[in-house]
């Protein structure tokens, strides 16, 4: 955790994988600690954090799970979502989109950042980029199928559409008819 980000005053703390990753993302505003790696759960410090918050009687920090868009990475964010649920902190996930075949991190996404010379255009990239990162990692730790295609019709109003989850195939189509009657 670096020395800039008091836990009993953040209402959103991110949970990345790297150090640089974290710096990147305090540079931009955002609170951000790292787990030195995807495949560490950060038990002993979360429930230290919840110690804490509960004695101070503060606010428990919502959880954002911002690891690496790889497929290892993703089957320990919805491990660590469930876990600290489980703990009692609010959890949601954020995931990169990997364009052009090319991995890219917290650090990488700064580095982007940091060549809008136009400020106004670099805050709308970031928050654009922040957006978009959300919506991939509410898809990822999606409960179901019904809720994963509810957050793809939110996000992009198509009435028919298919999806993967769990390794299954559906389709998603709304019926206004059907829903109409239905209210």
């Amino acid at each position: 955790c670096p020395p800039s980000v008091d836990l009993f005053q953040v209402k959103e703390l991110w949970i990345v994988e790297g150090i640089f990753d974290a710096i990147a993302l305090l540079h931009n505003g955002i609170s951000a600690v790292s787990a030195m790696s995807s495949n560490a759960f950060p038990e002993e410090s979360l429930k230290a954090l919840l110690r804490d918050c509960t004695a101070r009687e503060a606010k428990l920090p919502k959880l954002v799970w911002a690891l690496d868009n790889e497929p290892g990475a993703h089957g320990y964010t919805r491990r660590w979502v469930r876990m600290a649920r489980e703990l009692g902190f609010v959890c949601e996930a954020a995931q990169i989109p990997q364009r052009d075949g090319r991995k890219a991190d917290w650090n990488d996404l700064h580095q982007r950042w940091a060549f809008i010379d136009d400020e106004a255009k670099r805050s709308d990239q970031v928050a654009s980029d922040i957006k978009q990162a959300r919506y991939q990692g509410a898809l990822l730790i999606a409960e179901n199928a019904a809720e994963k295609a509810l957050l793809m019709y939110d996000w992009n109003k198509r009435g028919e559409f298919h999806l993967g989850f769990t390794s299954r195939l559906y389709w998603f189509k709304l019926d206004m008819e059907k829903f109409n009657r239905a209210m």
